[in-house]
């Protein structure tokens, strides 16, 4: 019996070892997180009794859309920067929160300010949420911490729905193609695949580019690669590293040592 809580011990010392030093492990969940707002919830925003963890943003029947049966309401701004495009020449589209398919439009329903986090299609299991009832106490201190693109203007943040240069090649995502103002993606400015780095965080998304499905999805390939909100935050919490649910840390100096910015692009 020794040799055995011995060998486990010894296990237990290896897989520790082996996690990344910086990061957190997967799999660790919402629950306790400012995402939960459960009325047992840690987040600034509290729910009331008898609203599920996920049923802010999901629910199995009666969803608002059937991808991810997203169940929150749609904001209704139209998303803008306050510049045309990027120094090296990509345009900076601007999104409709009640239309445009990727996941910013998500994030924004609520950090945009102009929806209620209770303005839900399904709560309890019987009928819709209320504009201004659950999960809607606090939206002043919520807005003071987590408020962004307010009236739609999303100047001063970093762009979403814009291609990245997967390979180092120009691409296109969400009707824009990459512009550079050198005419090359090169090696002194991108990391060639955020990808496949062994202790990348970091989520490109993949457009449909067949015309069968209306769909934008969570990988990425040459010439057809997105960065999105969620590229950089993990709204679950699930490989997050650093606050504000970050997929890398926001301090650093190298890819390696998993600073974010350093994960696409390099410097």
């Amino acid at each position: 019996m020794t040799r055995i809580i011995r060998l486990g011990l010894l296990a237990a010392i290896f897989i520790a070892s082996t996690l990344p030093a910086w990061g957190l492990s997967g799999g660790e969940g919402l629950a306790g997180t400012p995402h939960d707002f459960t009325a047992g919830g840690t987040g600034d925003v509290r729910g009331v009794e008898g609203i599920g963890l996920c049923t802010y943003c999901h629910t199995p029947q009666r969803a608002s859309s059937t991808p991810l049966l997203w169940n929150h309401t749609a904001s209704r701004n139209t998303f803008r920067w306050d510049v045309s495009s990027t120094t090296a020449g990509t345009r900076l589209p601007a999104f409709s929160g009640a239309s445009y398919r990727g996941p910013s439009a998500r994030c924004l329903s609520c950090h945009d300010g102009s929806v209620a986090i209770g303005d839900v299609s399904l709560a309890e299991g019987s009928g819709p949420g209320e504009p201004g009832s659950a999960g809607s106490m606090r939206m002043t201190d919520f807005a003071a911490k987590y408020q962004i693109g307010a009236n739609g203007d999303l100047s001063g943040n970093h762009p979403v729905g814009v291609p990245f240069p997967m390979g180092r090649m120009p691409g296109t995502y969400n009707g824009v193609t990459n512009g550079s103002a050198h005419g090359t993606f090169v090696a002194a400015d991108w990391q060639a695949n955020p990808l496949a780095f062994g202790r990348a965080r970091v989520r490109l998304y993949q457009e449909d580019t067949t015309g069968q499905v209306s769909a934008i999805s969570s990988s990425a390939v040459a010439m057809n690669a997105g960065v999105e909100c969620s590229s950089c935050h993990d709204p679950h919490n699930k490989e997050s590293v650093d606050d504000m649910f970050l997929r890398g840390r926001r301090t650093g100096r190298s890819q390696s040592d998993g600073y974010l910015c350093q994960q696409c692009h390099n410097m």
